[in-house]
Protein backbone atom coordinates (compact mmCIF):
# COMPACT_ATOMS: atom_id res chain seq x y z
CA UNK A 1 0.00 0.00 0.00
CA UNK A 2 1.25 3.31 -0.97
CA UNK A 3 2.45 5.76 2.23
CA UNK A 4 0.12 8.94 2.70
CA UNK A 5 2.25 11.34 4.55
CA UNK A 6 1.97 14.90 5.87
CA UNK A 7 2.81 17.80 3.19
CA UNK A 8 6.27 19.42 4.69
CA UNK A 9 7.68 22.94 3.91
CA UNK A 10 10.38 21.97 1.64
CA UNK A 11 7.12 20.36 -0.58
CA UNK A 12 6.36 23.53 -1.40
CA UNK A 13 8.97 23.74 -4.53
CA UNK A 14 7.83 20.56 -6.24
CA UNK A 15 4.47 21.02 -5.62
CA UNK A 16 4.01 24.56 -6.74
CA UNK A 17 5.65 23.52 -10.29
CA UNK A 18 3.68 20.67 -10.56
CA UNK A 19 0.82 22.61 -10.18
CA UNK A 20 2.13 25.70 -12.52
CA UNK A 21 2.49 22.02 -15.15
CA UNK A 22 -1.33 21.72 -14.60
CA UNK A 23 -2.03 24.69 -15.20
CA UNK A 24 -5.20 24.63 -12.36
CA UNK A 25 -6.69 27.47 -11.23
CA UNK A 26 -8.37 25.63 -8.24
CA UNK A 27 -7.31 27.43 -4.98
CA UNK A 28 -7.44 23.68 -3.49
CA UNK A 29 -4.16 23.09 -5.32
CA UNK A 30 -2.26 26.18 -3.83
CA UNK A 31 0.58 25.48 -1.75
CA UNK A 32 -1.41 27.46 1.56
CA UNK A 33 -4.51 25.28 1.21
CA UNK A 34 -2.05 22.00 1.11
CA UNK A 35 0.36 22.86 4.23
CA UNK A 36 -1.15 25.38 6.21
CA UNK A 37 -4.51 24.36 6.24
CA UNK A 38 -3.33 20.69 6.43
CA UNK A 39 -3.61 19.83 10.02
CA UNK A 40 -7.20 21.00 10.02
CA UNK A 41 -8.16 18.81 7.18
CA UNK A 42 -5.59 16.13 7.90
CA UNK A 43 -4.45 16.74 4.36
CA UNK A 44 -1.48 14.09 3.32
CA UNK A 45 0.85 13.41 -0.16
CA UNK A 46 2.20 10.36 -1.54
CA UNK A 47 3.98 10.96 -4.62
CA UNK A 48 4.22 7.07 -5.21
CA UNK A 49 1.14 6.86 -8.39
CA UNK A 50 1.99 8.12 -11.62
CA UNK A 51 0.32 11.64 -10.79
CA UNK A 52 0.83 12.63 -6.77
CA UNK A 53 -2.36 12.08 -5.05
CA UNK A 54 -3.79 14.45 -2.23
CA UNK A 55 -6.00 13.01 0.34
CA UNK A 56 -7.76 14.79 3.34
CA UNK A 57 -10.43 14.57 5.24
CA UNK A 58 -14.02 15.64 4.42
CA UNK A 59 -17.22 15.44 6.78
CA UNK A 60 -15.54 12.78 8.56
CA UNK A 61 -14.12 10.54 5.16
CA UNK A 62 -11.26 10.07 3.43
CA UNK A 63 -10.99 11.69 0.32
CA UNK A 64 -8.46 12.21 -2.63
CA UNK A 65 -7.54 14.44 -5.52
CA UNK A 66 -5.36 14.83 -8.34
CA UNK A 67 -4.00 18.12 -9.86
CA UNK A 68 -5.38 16.55 -13.21
CA UNK A 69 -6.88 13.83 -14.50
CA UNK A 70 -4.66 10.51 -15.18
CA UNK A 71 -6.19 7.38 -15.88
CA UNK A 72 -3.41 4.95 -14.81
CA UNK A 73 -3.45 6.87 -10.92
CA UNK A 74 -7.26 6.55 -10.78
CA UNK A 75 -7.09 2.49 -11.92
CA UNK A 76 -4.18 2.63 -8.84
CA UNK A 77 -6.63 4.07 -6.46
CA UNK A 78 -9.41 2.18 -7.07
CA UNK A 79 -7.40 -1.26 -6.14
CA UNK A 80 -5.64 0.60 -3.18
CA UNK A 81 -9.22 2.00 -1.95
CA UNK A 82 -12.38 -0.07 -3.56
CA UNK A 83 -15.02 2.47 -1.78
CA UNK A 84 -12.62 5.62 -3.80
CA UNK A 85 -14.09 8.83 -3.67
CA UNK A 86 -12.10 11.98 -5.57
CA UNK A 87 -12.90 15.47 -4.78
CA UNK A 88 -11.60 18.92 -6.14
CA UNK A 89 -12.49 17.22 -9.88
CA UNK A 90 -12.89 19.93 -12.88
CA UNK A 91 -16.36 19.34 -15.06
CA UNK A 92 -13.08 18.53 -17.50
CA UNK A 93 -12.16 15.67 -15.22
CA UNK A 94 -15.61 14.39 -14.75
CA UNK A 95 -16.21 13.81 -18.51
CA UNK A 96 -12.91 11.81 -18.77
CA UNK A 97 -14.02 9.89 -15.53
CA UNK A 98 -17.52 9.06 -17.14
CA UNK A 99 -15.47 8.29 -20.22
CA UNK A 100 -13.06 5.82 -19.27
CA UNK A 101 -15.22 4.45 -16.03
CA UNK A 102 -19.05 4.70 -17.11
CA UNK A 103 -21.04 3.54 -14.48
CA UNK A 104 -18.81 3.49 -11.45
CA UNK A 105 -19.20 7.00 -9.94
CA UNK A 106 -21.77 9.16 -9.01
CA UNK A 107 -20.87 12.79 -9.25
CA UNK A 108 -22.36 15.81 -6.95
CA UNK A 109 -21.27 19.58 -7.35
CA UNK A 110 -19.57 21.21 -4.20
CA UNK A 111 -21.18 24.25 -4.74
CA UNK A 112 -20.02 26.32 -1.82
CA UNK A 113 -16.61 25.36 -2.33
CA UNK A 114 -16.92 27.08 -6.54
CA UNK A 115 -13.75 29.68 -6.51
CA UNK A 116 -14.52 32.92 -7.98
CA UNK A 117 -12.14 33.87 -10.22
CA UNK A 118 -11.80 37.79 -11.66
CA UNK A 119 -9.57 39.68 -14.47
CA UNK A 120 -6.82 40.63 -12.75
CA UNK A 121 -6.63 43.95 -14.84
CA UNK A 122 -10.45 44.85 -13.82
CA UNK A 123 -10.26 44.49 -10.28
CA UNK A 124 -6.68 47.07 -10.42
CA UNK A 125 -8.35 49.18 -12.59
CA UNK A 126 -12.10 48.90 -11.56
CA UNK A 127 -13.25 50.64 -14.97
CA UNK A 128 -16.25 50.21 -16.41
CA UNK A 129 -19.96 50.49 -15.62
CA UNK A 130 -20.85 47.46 -13.74
CA UNK A 131 -17.80 48.31 -10.89
CA UNK A 132 -19.15 51.87 -10.67
CA UNK A 133 -20.13 51.51 -6.98
CA UNK A 134 -16.67 50.13 -6.02
CA UNK A 135 -14.93 52.94 -7.91
CA UNK A 136 -17.09 55.27 -5.76
CA UNK A 137 -15.71 53.50 -2.09
CA UNK A 138 -12.12 53.90 -3.70
CA UNK A 139 -12.74 57.32 -4.76
CA UNK A 140 -14.43 58.70 -0.97
CA UNK A 141 -11.60 56.55 0.70
CA UNK A 142 -8.92 58.75 -1.17
CA UNK A 143 -10.41 61.69 -1.04
CA UNK A 144 -11.10 61.58 3.06
CA UNK A 145 -7.81 60.44 3.62
CA UNK A 146 -5.31 62.11 1.16
CA UNK A 147 -2.23 62.33 1.51
CA UNK A 148 -2.38 60.19 4.86
CA UNK A 149 -2.65 56.70 3.53
CA UNK A 150 -0.45 54.24 1.82
CA UNK A 151 0.17 50.81 0.70
CA UNK A 152 2.93 48.81 1.42
CA UNK A 153 3.70 45.22 0.23
CA UNK A 154 5.29 43.04 2.73
CA UNK A 155 7.58 41.65 0.86
CA UNK A 156 10.03 43.02 -1.59
CA UNK A 157 13.21 41.99 -3.26
CA UNK A 158 12.59 38.29 -1.31
CA UNK A 159 12.85 40.28 2.04
CA UNK A 160 10.12 40.28 4.44
CA UNK A 161 8.94 43.16 6.53
CA UNK A 162 8.11 42.06 9.57
CA UNK A 163 6.82 45.50 10.37
CA UNK A 164 3.83 44.57 8.19
CA UNK A 165 3.75 41.10 9.42
CA UNK A 166 3.10 42.54 12.63
CA UNK A 167 0.35 44.87 11.59
CA UNK A 168 -1.00 41.68 9.70
CA UNK A 169 -0.97 40.29 13.22
CA UNK A 170 -2.64 43.24 14.93
CA UNK A 171 -5.79 43.32 12.46
CA UNK A 172 -6.28 39.78 12.51
CA UNK A 173 -6.60 40.20 16.53
CA UNK A 174 -8.73 42.97 16.17
CA UNK A 175 -11.23 40.56 14.70
CA UNK A 176 -14.00 38.31 17.19
CA UNK A 177 -14.23 34.76 16.83
CA UNK A 178 -17.47 35.28 14.79
CA UNK A 179 -16.15 36.86 12.16
CA UNK A 180 -13.17 33.94 11.87
CA UNK A 181 -13.65 30.96 10.43
CA UNK A 182 -12.69 27.62 12.34
CA UNK A 183 -9.03 27.26 12.32
CA UNK A 184 -8.27 30.28 9.95
CA UNK A 185 -6.64 32.42 13.06
CA UNK A 186 -3.83 29.76 13.63
CA UNK A 187 -3.16 29.05 9.38
CA UNK A 188 -2.49 33.19 9.69
CA UNK A 189 -0.35 32.74 12.57
CA UNK A 190 1.70 30.11 11.03
CA UNK A 191 2.03 31.79 7.13
CA UNK A 192 2.86 35.33 8.95
CA UNK A 193 5.27 32.93 10.61
CA UNK A 194 6.25 31.19 7.56
CA UNK A 195 5.62 34.24 4.69
CA UNK A 196 9.07 33.97 2.99
CA UNK A 197 9.97 30.26 2.67
CA UNK A 198 5.98 30.12 1.39
CA UNK A 199 6.72 32.54 -0.42
CA UNK A 200 3.67 34.48 -0.30
CA UNK A 201 2.90 38.06 -1.17
CA UNK A 202 0.22 40.62 0.66
CA UNK A 203 0.15 43.90 1.34
CA UNK A 204 -0.82 46.28 4.63
CA UNK A 205 -3.28 49.17 3.68
CA UNK A 206 -2.34 51.97 6.56
CA UNK A 207 -4.23 55.61 7.32
CA UNK A 208 -2.03 57.76 9.16
CA UNK A 209 0.78 55.12 9.79
CA UNK A 210 -1.90 52.91 11.57
CA UNK A 211 -3.17 49.56 9.64
CA UNK A 212 -6.62 49.22 8.73
CA UNK A 213 -6.09 46.58 5.90
CA UNK A 214 -4.37 43.60 4.49
CA UNK A 215 -3.99 40.69 2.54
CA UNK A 216 -1.93 37.72 1.16
CA UNK A 217 -2.28 35.35 -1.53
CA UNK A 218 0.36 33.37 -3.90
CA UNK A 219 0.55 31.97 -7.36
CA UNK A 220 -1.53 28.74 -8.05
CA UNK A 221 -0.37 28.57 -11.83
CA UNK A 222 1.29 30.73 -14.10
CA UNK A 223 -1.31 33.21 -15.13
CA UNK A 224 -3.39 32.35 -12.00
CA UNK A 225 -2.82 34.39 -8.17
CA UNK A 226 -5.26 33.18 -5.37
CA UNK A 227 -5.94 35.51 -2.45
CA UNK A 228 -6.62 33.46 0.59
CA UNK A 229 -6.96 36.54 3.56
CA UNK A 230 -8.21 39.83 3.23
CA UNK A 231 -9.30 41.52 6.72
CA UNK A 232 -10.32 45.24 6.82
CA UNK A 233 -11.30 47.30 9.59
CA UNK A 234 -15.36 47.77 9.00
CA UNK A 235 -15.65 51.50 10.38
CA UNK A 236 -13.34 52.41 7.88
CA UNK A 237 -15.89 53.24 5.28
CA UNK A 238 -13.62 51.78 1.48
CA UNK A 239 -11.03 49.70 2.90
CA UNK A 240 -11.71 46.85 1.53
CA UNK A 241 -12.48 48.35 -1.61
CA UNK A 242 -9.17 49.91 -1.24
CA UNK A 243 -7.07 46.96 -0.45
CA UNK A 244 -8.31 44.63 -3.78
CA UNK A 245 -8.05 47.53 -5.24
CA UNK A 246 -4.65 48.30 -4.67
CA UNK A 247 -3.43 44.61 -4.21
CA UNK A 248 -4.59 43.69 -7.39
CA UNK A 249 -2.61 46.62 -9.49
CA UNK A 250 0.80 45.43 -7.26
CA UNK A 251 0.15 41.79 -8.41
CA UNK A 252 0.12 42.37 -12.06
CA UNK A 253 2.93 44.87 -11.64
CA UNK A 254 5.32 42.41 -9.98
CA UNK A 255 3.83 39.13 -12.27
CA UNK A 256 3.11 41.13 -15.49
CA UNK A 257 2.20 37.49 -17.00
CA UNK A 258 -1.00 36.61 -14.17
CA UNK A 259 -4.36 37.12 -16.07
CA UNK A 260 -6.27 36.00 -13.32
CA UNK A 261 -7.35 36.39 -9.67
CA UNK A 262 -9.03 33.95 -7.59
CA UNK A 263 -10.90 34.88 -4.76
CA UNK A 264 -11.66 31.84 -3.35
CA UNK A 265 -15.38 30.02 -2.58
CA UNK A 266 -17.89 31.85 -0.20
CA UNK A 267 -18.63 28.78 1.70
CA UNK A 268 -21.59 28.85 1.80
CA UNK A 269 -22.18 32.25 3.01
CA UNK A 270 -24.94 34.43 1.36
CA UNK A 271 -23.17 37.57 2.72
CA UNK A 272 -19.72 36.09 0.99
CA UNK A 273 -21.80 35.39 -2.16
CA UNK A 274 -23.50 38.88 -3.09
CA UNK A 275 -19.75 40.47 -1.84
CA UNK A 276 -17.99 37.78 -4.80
CA UNK A 277 -20.54 38.67 -6.24
CA UNK A 278 -20.72 42.39 -6.47
CA UNK A 279 -17.28 41.99 -8.28
CA UNK A 280 -17.99 40.05 -11.19
CA UNK A 281 -15.88 37.06 -11.62
CA UNK A 282 -15.07 36.49 -14.82
CA UNK A 283 -16.07 32.75 -14.29
CA UNK A 284 -16.08 29.92 -10.96
CA UNK A 285 -13.64 27.00 -11.32
CA UNK A 286 -16.20 24.10 -10.30
CA UNK A 287 -15.27 21.43 -8.21
CA UNK A 288 -17.01 18.25 -8.40
CA UNK A 289 -16.76 14.70 -5.68
CA UNK A 290 -17.32 11.55 -7.75
CA UNK A 291 -17.71 8.35 -5.37
CA UNK A 292 -17.34 4.71 -6.38
CA UNK A 293 -21.50 3.49 -6.42
CA UNK A 294 -21.55 0.39 -3.93
CA UNK A 295 -24.14 -2.04 -4.74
Amino acid sequence: MPEFRPVELKDREWLHNLMCKSNTKNADFCFVSLYSWGPFYDVKICSQYPVPVISSLLDGRRVYALPYFDKETIDRLLIDFPRLTLQSLSPEDVSCIEEQYPGKFAFAPQTENFDYVYSAEKLASLAGKKLHAKRNYVNRFMNQYEGRWSFEPIRTDNEVNQKHIESCRYLDNLWSEEKTAEGEKEVISSVLRDFAPLCLDGGVLYVEGSPVAFTIGERVCCDTFVVHFEKALSHIEGAYQMINKEFAGYVISKYPEIKYINREEDMGHESLRKAKQSYYPEFLVEKYLASVITQ
